[in-house]
């Protein structure tokens, strides 16, 4: 009898551990799936506008009133994924994160269609109203670094992490100063950037010291939906990152969420206009370049309002702090704060 019941109990771990095999499959299978998705059709550079040069050297001229955008051609292809079994928070996760990436793929789908891209993207990133006015963009004195310096300084920076995997180089026609592409492991800087020292040691300490940590620790996880994060950790990430760098928050991210909002109502001239109250033409450009991504028609109205993100996000990982919160475990995987307790129960985080 004693054996029989032995057998019984081996028979269901066997049974246990099949099942869990197999759910861990499901999710490493998702995974992938979304990280080709991710890497293929959701690339920052694909809003970057192909002709944006030459369309900033008319407009700075005067010769047209607001800027027609190009992009280029991405083939979309079929979205599909497995079936998760479940009903758990764990699983509720996975959900929104795969939801999360067809309506990204979505939203690039829709760039020059400025009426639906502009609706995706507040779908994707909802604009929020903050209580914090912009402010003017303090200019550094003093010497600017080079472009090839700051590579070093991302290079020396990358050395001391340990993650040979990930690389640091330069890139033309981004609208970003710095972007980390998270599947691909690198940290791309602007060609022609140039930088104060505060703002270079700010920026390292955004991009690597959070964005490349977070992913990396990530992947180090035993949940496979950490090796990405969540909906909510990508959401948050920004404001990680920004309160990391400066706790009081750096001044430009309240400048580009007033400038998102302006730009639900107004053209890109109009952007552009009010975002020279608060900066320099050139930085206007830029900030609206950022704002009008995505868009074929200055004349539009509306943006890509991942910027406003910036601001919304530091102000909930401000709150959090504020609240006994550490930002300790938020650096661990791409998560948000209202995932962690749900994390380190289920998911073993």
């Amino acid at each position: 009898m004693e054996g029989m019941q032995g057998d019984a109990e081996i028979a269901t771990s066997l049974c246990y551990s099949a099942i869990m095999q197999e759910l861990q499959d499901v999710k490493a299978e998702i995974i992938q799936i979304i990280t080709h998705l991710e890497r293929t059709y959701c690339r920052l550079q694909y809003l970057h506008p192909l002709n944006a040069s030459e369309q900033q050297e008319l407009f700075l001229a005067g010769e047209i009133e607001n800027p027609t955008f190009t992009y280029t051609d991405v083939a979309q292809e079929d979205l599909s994924f497995p079936s998760l079994p479940g009903d758990d928070t764990i699983t509720s996760l996975y959900e929104e994160r795969m939801q999360w990436t067809e309506d990204h793929i979505r939203l690039f789908a829709a760039r020059g269609d400025d009426e639906h891209f502009g609706a995706r993207s507040l779908d994707v990133y909802p604009l929020t109203p903050i209580n914090i006015s912009p402010t003017a963009i303090t200019e550094e004195k003093g010497t600017l670094l080079s472009t090839d310096h700051i590579l070093s300084r991302f290079h020396a920076a990358m050395e001391e992490t340990g993650l040979t995997a990930w690389s640091c180089d330069i890139k033309k026609d981004m609208s970003s100063r710095l972007m980390v592409e998270q599947h691909a492991k690198v940290v791309w800087i602007r060609e022609g950037l140039m930088l104060s020292e505060n703002d270079l040691n700010a920026l390292i300490a955004h991009e690597i010291g959070v964005h490349v940590l977070r992913c990396a620790h990530g992947a180090n996880q035993e949940e496979p939906l950490l090796h990405i994060g969540t909906k909510n950790g990508r959401i948050a990430e920004e404001g990680v990152a920004t309160y990391i760098e400066r706790s009081e928050g750096p001044e430009r991210i309240f400048l580009r969420h007033h400038l998102v909002s302006f730009a639900q109502t107004h053209t890109f001239r109009e952007v552009w206009e009010e975002a020279k109250a608060f900066c320099g033409e050139e930085e206007a450009w830029n900030m609206t370049v950022r704002i009008k991504r995505g868009f074929s028609d200055g004349a539009s109205h509306g943006g890509f309002t991942r910027d406003a993100l910036y601001a919304q996000e530091f102000l909930h990982i401000q709150t959090f702090v504020q609240n006994g919160g550490s930002i300790k475990d938020l650096l661990g995987a791409p998560i948000a704060p209202e995932e962690i307790d749900v994390l380190k129960r289920e998911a073993h985080y």
